[in-house]
């Protein structure tokens, strides 16, 4: 009892450190033109009641719906009344998920494997900052993990409700995000690897996958439900699930050929060492290297230990070996190296997709470390062990906050939050959009009569995410060209195209304009009309 007492402590310990590195200044970190899109498309199904899934753009709906119980808990009333915590909070959500899940697969990587790979999650700084960015990547990784964690348990116990619950993980696995075919490939190849071919290669001992045909009908009854609900709006647009599957035709030409090109170690290179001078050295080399060693060790060492064992089973006349599942933490070694080598052959690259991957590195992790401590032998040793670990994941911790977080440079609030030195900031939006744009725009709708309803039009074909920092705003037209009549606007948001019809010294009414980044290599300005512009005390 004391022990059990003890390890959920220590549980909760990890689970304390993961809020206190995810929630603080959720806000302050402009939005990325991602968010901003998920967060105009959350509004269009808030308002609506339905979903219509882009077959293009924009993945699936399981972010959208999820985010409403947040919007609803917050008690915003409108769009305007939402904020960055709002949606930001969804992503917290799920990176929590990811370690509240890990108890399930406790007989796979062991009891002391949760525990490290708990603290990893909560400290890894990749985990750290997409849980803190409202995209689809945190609920597709929980959703995967989920599946797979309840494959195992389905695997331990051959319950139904297990392999019901699998399939509709799977299932919003899809809803999610289209890159989840990647997950499932690695998956289902990584079972064979784990369980077949180890068997008829290596000539060792293995436990199949032996599942029954009925437990698999339940389960893709469970997903088919899943699938056919996220995409038809819950029954409201029956072409969703058309869309939903002729869009691999467009994903698969959009792999390659694109400003997302990266050469094949792109992820690897910010995982083991990232640095962009004079910024500093970023490297999750730590966890790297215990899932090497941790798939390793589950590859040459035997299990001779019987599976009731593992369980916390075991007598006194057999003690375990291990204490863990090697067939398990083999499924979870193969499942992590093919989706490396997936997105490493894939062109297309953006950081927050080696979360997968990275994920499957930190479950072996986790396994690496606990073996470690458990099989080196005495007190003094196990003491030296964990300080190294625990060492190693202070390190990590520390990068996390100097990714989320601003003590490198108080003059600048979240300078490495969304600065170019950062491996996980990509494109991101500039830090000019709340010091420059957002005070002007405030300034001017407070001496302008007509308040928040005065007229702003954005001329730009690249504009993401003003369309959500404007969402308090009641008349903004977006173009992405400059118009023939721009009309009586009070405010114009635009590209320097504009400039000479409004701002010119012919121009009638005129302009005065203010430059501002929106993003690395897009510079936008915004003209506020001459008359108001006196007023804001420029």
């Amino acid at each position: 009892m004391r022990g059990n007492t003890l390890y959920a402590l220590a549980f909760l310990a990890i689970v304390a450190i993961a809020l206190a590195l995810r929630v603080p200044n959720l806000a302050q970190r402009p939005m990325h033109n991602d968010e901003g899109v998920n967060a105009v498309k959350f509004n269009q199904l808030w308002t609506s009641g339905t979903f219509e899934y882009d077959p293009n753009e924009y993945h699936g709906p399981t972010l959208y719906y999820f985010t409403l119980p947040v919007v609803w808990i917050s008690g915003a009333k409108d769009f305007a009344a939402t904020s960055e915590v709002t949606y930001r909070m969804v992503a917290v959500i799920f990176g929590m998920g990811l370690i509240l899940l890990l108890p399930l697969v406790g007989d796979g990587i062991g009891r002391g494997g949760v525990l490290w790979a708990a603290l990893f999650t909560a400290v890894s700084p990749a985990f750290v900052f997409y849980s803190r960015y409202y995209i689809h990547e945190m609920p597709l990784i929980f959703f995967m993990f989920a599946a797979i964690a309840c494959g195992w348990r389905y695997r331990r116990s051959n319950r139904l409700g297990w392999a019901i619950a699998c399939g509709t993980f799977l299932g919003l696995t899809y809803a999610t995000k289209e890159t989840w075919v990647l997950a499932l490939a690695a998956a289902a190849g990584s079972g064979v690897a784990a369980a077949t071919i180890w068997r008829f290669l290596l000539k060792r001992g293995h436990h199949g996958l032996h599942f029954r045909w009925r437990a698999v009908g339940v389960g893709l009854a469970a997903f088919a439900i899943v699938f056919v609900c996220f995409f038809s709006g819950f029954f409201t647009r029956w072409r969703g699930v058309a869309d939903a599957v002729m869009t691999y035709v467009h994903y698969s030409q959009r792999s390659s050929g694109s400003v997302h090109d990266h050469a094949w170690n792109y992820y690897l290179s910010i995982l083991t060492w990232w640095r962009v001078k004079p910024g500093p050295v970023w490297s999750e080399a730590a966890i790297v290297a215990l899932a090497a060693v941790g798939f390793l060790m589950a590859v040459f060492r035997r299990h001779t230990a019987p599976l009731a064992a593992i369980a916390g089973e075991a007598s006194s006349r057999q003690p375990a070996r291990f204490t863990a599942f090697p067939p398990f933490v083999r499924f979870v070694g193969f499942y992590a190296i093919f989706l490396v080598v997936q997105f490493s052959v894939i062109p297309y690259k953006t950081p927050w997709c080696l979360l997968g991957f990275l994920h499957g590195m930190i479950l072996l992790a986790g396994f690496a470390a606990g073996q470690i401590v458990h099989l080196v032998p005495g007190i003094t040793a196990k003491v030296g062990a964990s300080i190294v670990l625990l060492a190693a994941a202070a390190q990590l911790a520390w990068q996390a906050d100097r990714a989320t977080n601003n003590f490198a440079d108080p003059k600048h609030p979240n300078y490495f939050a969304a600065s170019r030195y950062n491996p996980y900031v990509y494109a991101h939006t500039g830090t000019d959009v709340g010091r420059t744009l957002l005070p002007i725009m405030d300034q001017a709708a407070a001496a302008s009569p007509k308040g928040k309803q005065m007229l702003v039009q954005v001329v730009a074909g690249d504009c993401w995410p003003l369309p959500f920092y404007l969402r308090g705003f009641a008349n903004v037209g977006y173009w992405p060209a400059p118009p023939t009549d721009l009309g009586d606007p009070d405010v114009v948001i635009g590209t320097d195209e504009v400039g000479e019809r409004l701002a010119g010294p012919a121009a009638n009414p005129r302009y005065i304009a203010k430059p501002f980044g929106l993003r690395p290599g897009v510079v936008l300005y915004v003209y506020v009309k001459e008359n108001l512009w006196k007023q804001l005390g420029k």
